[in-house]
């Protein structure tokens, strides 16, 4: 794992940075997907360098249920998200969000600003699988209509 310094600034994952009250912080929500790491990251790192406060969290997709991917993939996934929340909780005071259903559903409820949990960026990496293409397209479009920023990396 690369040093600290070098990944995502513990001030920057999970709160806001101290003298950001002149203006309304940027929070950046950092979805995880296939790439589980926090070394070579550059969706996190980028989020770390423009935004105030960095929301790191994964979805469990029910389009990847246990029954598509098998019992040890799935148990696999399980393990390295509890790893992912390990590391971020030792070395960084922060901690993986892990949400369940559709991330289009998911999404459109974190873009609305109607719950406590609210993106004014959404960085992940991309994913040229059939799926997650068409899947993004459409957060892209969910994200354009609520103002928020979407890129993937």
């Amino acid at each position: 794992l690369a040093p600290a310094s070098s990944v995502a600034p513990p001030s920057k994952l999970g709160r806001p940075l101290v003298g950001t009250m002149s203006r309304k912080p940027v929070t950046t929500g950092v979805w995880f997907r296939k790439c589980l790491r926090l070394h070579d990251n550059l969706p996190l790192v980028a989020a770390c360098k423009d935004s105030d406060c960095v929301v790191p969290f994964f979805i469990l997709d029910p389009h990847f249920d246990r029954s598509r991917v098998g019992v040890q993939r799935y148990a696999f996934l399980l393990e390295s998200l509890r790893d992912l929340d390990n590391t971020l909780s030792e070395k960084y005071n922060s901690r993986l969000l892990v949400l369940q259903g559709d991330p289009e559903k998911l999404l459109r409820q974190i873009f609305s600003g109607k719950g406590k949990l609210q993106f004014d960026n959404l960085f992940f990496e991309f994913d040229s699988e059939p799926y997650a293409v068409q899947r993004d397209m459409r957060i892209q479009g969910l994200a354009d209509s609520h103002g928020v920023t979407c890129k993937s990396f």
